[in-house]
């Protein structure tokens, strides 16, 4: 609402260890409305397009890869519900 109080979805502190991310918002029906690939995710409650969304409860998913010892990472997956107040 820009209030600057909860007008971006982030993290608190992005790990130093983060290799590669892919984070999606999904809509109740299923429908891709946002992805990203920074780590920071930084989603302000608008499509990729710039467009707000509608309030309503969203769904997001993030596919980390942390760096390793090993040659290839295993992909963790994160997942939730976010709630978007205007």
């Amino acid at each position: 609402n820009g209030d600057t109080k909860n007008d971006v979805f982030q993290p608190y502190e992005c790990p130093a260890f983060v290799q590669s991310m892919e984070f999606t918002v999904f809509n109740r029906w299923g429908a891709k409305v946002f992805s990203t690939t920074d780590v920071n995710i930084n989603w302000n409650g608008k499509t990729n397009a710039g467009k707000d969304l509608a309030a309503g409860q969203y769904y997001y998913e993030a596919r980390v890869r942390f760096e390793s010892a090993k040659r290839e990472s295993e992909q963790t997956i994160l997942k939730g519900w976010v709630q978007l107040i205007r």
